[in-house]
This record gives structure tokens, C-alpha cells and sequence, in this order.
């Protein structure tokens, strides 16, 4: 084997041992909450919250997924305290289009209250649906 094709191919599984480490850093084992999508229009915020209603600490991981199935935002693995709530938003399209929220837990679904939520700048015109 020459030195080209060594350095290649310790390059190559270098790439591919980053890519699966990255990949596990946002896994997480347990299952998946989702709500219904809403339509927000800009300047209206769309808001995915997520509360831990249990005595324990969790890893969670919230997305914002739009009407097309691409991911438009997203908190990566984190850590939510008992008892705690995080969030994660964006602001509407100027010609709107659907948006939900994913939710991935480490625990029991029955553990957590997710909620997506859409709302004016302003804070009127309050709209939210529940995740299941």
C-alpha cells in the first residue's frame, strides 16, 4: 500500500467515525412526541416547548419540521431538569406554510407535555395544539 492510499483511507474512517459520532449525539433512545402542524405567516412566531413534568432529569431534543419534511430548526441533544420547560423557535414565512414540532425523549412519553405554539410579536392572537 503506497502513503496516497494510506492517508485516504485513514482519512475515510476518520470522516466516517465523525459522522457516527454526530449522529449519536443527537439520537436519543426513547420515543417521539409530535403536534399537529399550524400555518404561521411572518412577522407570527411558531414555538415548540417542551416540559419535563417528571422528579428526574432528561435528555431531550426538539425540531421545528416544515410542510416539505425538511428541518428548520433544531436544539440538538440538551439536557431538560425536572420539572423544567425549553423551547425553541422561528418566525413565520412571509407566505406561511406548515410547521410542527418533533420532540425526542430519553424517558416515558407520559413524562412530558409538548406543545407547539403560534402567536403575534405582540403576544395576542395566542394559539396552541398539543403534542401526542
Amino acid at each position: 500500500m503506497n502513503m496516497k492510499m494510506l492517508i485516504s483511507a485513514v482519512l475515510l474512517l476518520s470522516i466516517n467515525s465523525y459522522a457516527e459520532d454526530k449522529a449519536d449525539t443527537d439520537s436519543l433512545p426513547g420515543p417521539s412526541l409530535a403536534t399537529p402542524a399550524l400555518w404561521p405567516i411572518a412577522p407570527n412566531v411558531f414555538t415548540c416547548s417542551l416540559t419535563n413534568v417528571s422528579s428526574h432529569d432528561h435528555k431531550i431534543r426538539i425540531r421545528i419540521i416544515n410542510g416539505n419534511g425538511k428541518e428548520v430548526n433544531d436544539s440538538h441533544k440538551i439536557f431538560l431538569k425536572a420539572k423544567h420547560t425549553k423551547g425553541l423557535d422561528i418566525v413565520g414565512t412571509h407566505d406561511g406554510g406548515y410547521m410542527y414540532c418533533e420532540f425526542s425523549v430519553d424517558g416515558h412519553k407520559d413524562e412530558f407535555r409538548g406543545v407547539a405554539k403560534m402567536y403575534r410579536p405582540d403576544g395576542s392572537d395566542f394559539i396552541a395544539v398539543s403534542a401526542e
